[in-house]
């Protein structure tokens, strides 16, 4: 069964499997810890976390559509100079902008809350040292993903197709059986 007392048995056993095993081994591997994520969700904070790293990045507990998160990778030095603002939404949680580009601030509870993180995090990047990741999410196009591909950082973009012809795509056939 996939409810009821199992499956929190299950999820606590592989959480503790997971902190005690993979990521006590992983965080023992690591030589460098002055780097930065910039992820176009909440995947480089569980990194970051599960590391026990510090945040040296601004992209955590958000995330930006795939035409924003390139642009904003294209153009990091300048974006991170702009100042954010509130764009204001329908949505449960703050939007941002910078500029041209919006961040969907899904874990803040008010846009103050996120604009602090923000600008303090955002001086933390670490620009010789940046590491990219993004996912092939909503409205992410074949001509995104080249751009992406292009970028000169170390990358990984989460496909929902393989693309062999794309060298940071890495393709999740499960995972994006979810709808988004």
């Amino acid at each position: 069964s996939k409810g009821g007392v199992g499956a929190l048995f299950y999820k606590y056993v592989g959480n503790f499997i997971r902190e005690m095993l993979i990521n006590r081994k992983l965080q023992k591997k690591l030589k460098n810890h002055e780097f930065t994520i910039l992820c176009s969700n909440c995947n480089g904070g569980k990194i970051y976390h599960d590391l026990h790293v510090k945040f040296d990045t601004p992209t955590i507990n958000l995330y930006m559509f795939p035409e924003d998160f390139v642009k904003f990778c294209e153009n990091i030095s300048y974006y991170v100079t702009l100042e954010l603002s509130e764009f204001k939404s329908e949505l449960e949680f703050p939007v941002g902008r910078l500029g041209d580009i919006k961040i969907y601030f899904n874990h803040a509870g008010t846009f103050t809350e996120a604009k602090e993180e923000w600008d303090r995090r955002k001086e933390r990047i670490h620009f010789e040292n940046i590491f990219l990741m993004m996912t092939e999410f909503r409205g992410c196009t074949y001509e995104l993903l080249k751009r992406f591909d292009k970028l000169p950082y170390p990358k990984v973009v989460f496909t929902a197709f393989p693309y062999r012809e794309i060298g940071s795509a890495v393709f999740l056939s499960d995972y994006f059986r979810q709808k988004y």
